[in-house]
C-alpha cells in the first residue's frame, strides 16, 4: 500500500522519501490480465525524476509483454533524462468535431458554404468518428471506394473531380485544427488528388472526301471529337 506524508503534494508528483513505492508485480511493473476473451497487458509503476520526485507511469490494453517492457523502458529513460513532462499529448480529436470547429468558418468566409456543407456529410458520414490525428492515406483511399459504389442525385457514381473537392475540405477542416491547436500537423497532407478531368465526346460532324490526302483510304470518314474539362 503506497503512504504519503501530510504535506502538501502538488500534482501527482511526491518525493521518493514519502512514497513507499509500490511493489512490483513482475518484470519492471509488467503484469498480464484478462478482459474477456483477450490477454493484454499493463504497466504501473513510480519514475523517479531528476528533482528526487516521483511520478505514476500507468497503460493499459498493451498487445504484448515486449511492448510493455519497452514501454516503461522508454518512460524511465525520458524521465531520467527530465523529458517525461515534455512529450506531447495525442490529440483525441474526432473529424466530426474538426468539422464543427470549422463549418462556421466556412460559412462565413465561403460564398460556396453550402455546397461545402453537403461535402462534410458525406465525410462525416464516412470518417466522422475516426481520429483526426490517426488518418491515413489508406482511409482516404478506401473513403474514396465507399463514396464511388454510391450514387449521386443523377443517379450516377460521383465523379472524380468531386471526389477531389471532398478531399481538399478535408485538408481545410484539418489545416484549420492545427492553426487552432487541436492537432499537431495534417496526416493526410501528402494524399495526392485524382484530378481526372471530366471528360465529354462530341461527334461534331463527318466528312467524306473522296481521294482527300488527309483521309488515307478513299470512302474512309474522319470524326472530329473535342474533349474538354
Amino acid at each position: 500500500m503506497t503512504r504519503f506524508s501530510n504535506e502538501a503534494v502538488r500534482g501527482r508528483c511526491y518525493t521518493l522519501r514519502d512514497a513507499c513505492l509500490p511493489e512490483r508485480r513482475s518484470e519492471v511493473g509488467v503484469s498480464k490480465y484478462q478482459v474477456g476473451n483477450g490477454t493484454f497487458w499493463m504497466v504501473d509503476e513510480w519514475l523517479p525524476l531528476p528533482n528526487g520526485q516521483a511520478t505514476r507511469f500507468r497503460k493499459r490494453k498493451i498487445p504484448t509483454k515486449e511492448q510493455a517492457v519497452a514501454l516503461v523502458a522508454k518512460a524511465r529513460a525520458e524521465a531520467f533524462e527530465g523529458r517525461y513532462f515534455d512529450r506531447p499529448k495525442a490529440s483525441k480529436l474526432l473529424v466530426e468535431d474538426a468539422w464543427k470547429a470549422y463549418q462556421p468558418i466556412s460559412k462565413r468566409d465561403n460564398d460556396t458554404w453550402k455546397s461545402e456543407e453537403g461535402r462534410a456529410k458525406h465525410l462525416t458520414r464516412h470518417l466522422g468518428q475516426k481520429l483526426a490525428a490517426g488518418l491515413t492515406v489508406k482511409d482516404v483511399d478506401e473513403y474514396r471506394t465507399k463514396r464511388l459504389g454510391e450514387t449521386t442525385r443523377r443517379k450516377k457514381a460521383p465523379s472524380p473531380a468531386s471526389l477531389d473537392r471532398e478531399v481538399e475540405l478535408l485538408k481545410r477542416i484539418l489545416n484549420y485544427a492545427i492553426s487552432c491547436g487541436s492537432l499537431p500537423s495534417n496526416p493526410i497532407a501528402a494524399v495526392k488528388l485524382l484530378r481526372k478531368p471530366n471528360v465529354r465526346r462530341s461527334v461534331l460532324g463527318r466528312v467524306r472526301k473522296l481521294g482527300h490526302p488527309e483521309v488515307g483510304l478513299a470512302g474512309k470518314s474522319r470524326s472530329t471529337v473535342i474533349a474538354w474539362r
